[in-house]
């Protein structure tokens, strides 16, 4: 601590000392990771590989695309590349506008208007005439060549802690899984200046499990299970959620 003192002394006019935050009190419209540079680099890749099917003369021509014509067997080619670059397009698109709401972040500077529309329109399900879900629409479903899989169900798990035996000696070979579900809607509210602020987002639900005899679950089975058990979640989960 000496010898940091001194080396603290030294270096004081080019390394600014801290200081203990004064009082505030403010709570964002909305949030977005600070880091503007990350959403300009991940666009980039999708700009590059929409310059990679323009090289390769996998370009989307309006004027040449067959009519909806599904015996037409350039149809579903033509479909396809669209629905790519579509996808890719809308990402450079939801990046930059990403990167732009991340410099007001870092900077302080309030979200604009379209700032606040583009959040608000995130993703919706859209559903049919029996009820179920048929697709989504919104940003986030335009990130995806089908829109449909913005909705898919696909829960995963991963063994993540193996028990070769019960601590005597005595084998089990327990596994330890840990596993995600259904979407949930996750409700906040935060004691602002101005009285409580509430917001809501969309969460995964989140399970652990245990199988003995080194049983190691995949996706496909974790699937099957969450189909036909009816699984609990974690105990400090369930205190936080209401059926």
């Amino acid at each position: 601590m000496a010898s940091w003192a001194v080396l603290r002394h030294d270096t004081i006019l080019y390394t600014k000392q801290s200081y203990t935050a004064a009082g505030t009190c403010e709570y964002p419209d909305a949030y977005v990771d600070p880091y503007p540079a990350f959403y300009i680099k991940v666009a980039g890749f999708a700009a590059h590989a929409l310059g990679i099917m323009a090289k390769h003369g996998f370009v989307y021509d309006e004027s040449a695309a067959p009519s909806f014509d599904l015996e037409d067997p350039d149809f579903f080619k033509h479909e396809t590349i669209r629905r790519a670059q579509k996808a890719l397009q809308n990402f450079v698109d939801v990046c930059g506008i990403l990167a732009e709401m991340a410099e007001h972040q870092r900077t302080g500077a309030p979200h604009s208007e379209e700032h606040m529309a583009f959040v608000n329109q995130t993703v919706a399900i859209e559903t049919g005439c029996g009820g179920g879900a048929i697709g989504a629409s919104g940003w986030y479903a335009g990130l995806f060549v089908n829109d449909a899989s913005a909705i898919e169900w696909a829960p995963t798990i991963a063994d993540v802690h193996t028990q070769p035996d019960d601590g005597t000696g005595s084998p089990v070979g327990n596994v330890l899984h840990v596993g995600t579900g259904d979407i949930r809607l996750m409700l906040t509210s935060v004691e602002s200046c101005a009285g409580p602020r509430a917001y809501v987002g969309l969460v995964s639900s989140y399970y652990e499990r245990i199988e003995a005899d080194w049983e190691r679950l995949d996706d496909s089975e974790w699937e099957a299970l969450l189909r036909t058990e009816p699984l609990a979640s974690p105990e400090w989960v369930t205190s936080l959620t209401a059926e």
